[in-house]
């Protein structure tokens, strides 16, 4: 099972002027700065909670369909799923109707599994032989989450007052990591 992400985001639902507002940074000085910092904590975020902050497009390869039926994609919040291939037992690409699959959306993570009455082909017995494409993400900032905000923005200004590891006084302290505890409340669950 792998992940790839196909299409970044084209907006990015939380801004610089948004961290430089939690930050109390009035100058515009160091706004690339804080860019790349806050690029670098929606990363992390995304990496450590399998959450996607902005719309995306991304393909889940799988070796086979699951026995069960259900496939988890663990990259919340799904929106939609775009196509569904699979190589045949012959060793030919098809693709199943998106109308023939379920995606249950609300769920975490969110599932997929055959419509009503219908059930997975058979595939090849290779790797990658399925692969699923779809859309993952939050459609507008007002639906953003704001304890995933808070992590990010706690990182975001981690970085930018705390350039190195440690901070180096009298001893070597590691600065206090609330954006982990914040991440690990926000996690997606593994399986069920």
């Amino acid at each position: 099972m792998a992940y790839t992400l196909i299409t970044p985001a084209t907006e990015e639902l939380i801004t610089v002027a948004e961290a430089k507002k939690h930050m109390r940074v009035l100058h515009n000085n160091e706004d690339d700065m804080i860019g790349i910092y806050l690029m670098a904590a929606i990363g992390r975020f995304q990496e450590q909670t399998s959450r996607v902050i902005s719309k995306s497009t991304w393909q889940l390869t799988l070796d086979k369909f699951p026995v069960n039926g259900i496939i988890e994609i663990m990259r919340c919040t799904v929106i939609s799923v775009q196509s569904v291939r699979y190589i045949d037992s012959l060793g030919a690409e098809q693709e199943i109707n998106v109308q023939d699959v379920k995606l249950d959306a609300a769920s975490e993570p969110a599932r997929l599994s055959p419509a009503f009455g219908k059930s997975w082909p058979t595939t090849a017995n290779i790797i990658n032989a399925v692969t699923i494409e779809f859309e993952a993400g939050y459609t507008d900032a007002a639906a953003l989450n704001k304890l995933d905000k808070a992590a990010i923005f706690l990182m975001t200004a981690h970085w930018y007052r705390n350039r190195e590891e440690v901070v180096v006084g009298k001893t070597a302290n590691e600065v206090p990591k609330t954006a982990d505890d914040i991440m690990s409340l926000r996690k997606i669950p593994n399986g069920f």
